[in-house]
Parts: C-alpha cells; structure tokens; sequence
C-alpha cells in the first residue's frame, strides 16, 4: 500500500484509518510508508512514517496501543486503561505497569 495519498501528511491520522495487526492480532500488518504528500502523484513529496517517532503508547484519543521504543509507565491514578491497538515493545522500549493498573483490552488486542 506505499505510495498512495491518504489525503493527510500526519502519519498518525493515517495509521488511525487502517485496520491491522495492531487492531487485531489475527490481521496482517499493513505497510503505508512511504506515502504520497499530495493527490497529484507527479509532485515531489513523499512522507515517511518513522518507528523512532513512536515513543509512546498513548494514542491522540487516550487510549493505549501501538508501537513503543522507549520506557513507558503506565500509573494506578489514571486508572482505567482501554487498550484498542495491540501494544508492541522494540528494542530500546520498556513498558512498566504499575501495581493496581486495570487494562481492558479490545478483542483482538494484546502486548
């Protein structure tokens, strides 16, 4: 699916239009990078959705899920926690979960 125009730059917008394995783990994982800027596929402009800009699980939304490559901690007090993409630690990521934290996972979910 690279190379298409999402009517979006903001990866994060586009990621939240596709239904994969960080929906539901039983979907495969779709590949959007690199993508057009513009509908006019002759312009120069191509994003990039990047792994290292994803350095927190917790989506624009309040909710938790997706890819986390550096250490994150998920605190009691802001109890609970609705997971609706599935949570994948990288290299270079950390998630701790405190004592008392309450997760409620969307079917097809999971860390």
């Amino acid at each position: 699916m690279t190379l298409n125009y999402w009517g979006t730059q903001d990866a994060t917008n586009i990621d939240e239009r596709i239904r994969d394995w960080y929906d539901n783990t039983y979907l495969p994982t779709v590949q959007y990078s690199p993508f057009l800027l513009s509908p006019n596929p002759r312009d120069i402009g191509v994003g990039n959705a990047s792994v290292t800009a994803y350095k927190s699980i917790l989506l624009r939304n309040g909710t938790l899920g997706g890819l986390l490559n550096a250490p994150f901690t998920l605190k009691a007090s802001k109890n609970p926690y609705f997971v609706t993409k599935t949570i994948a630690v990288l290299a270079g990521g950390s998630l701790t979960i405190d004592p008392g934290v309450t997760l409620k996972f969307k079917t097809g979910t999971g860390i």
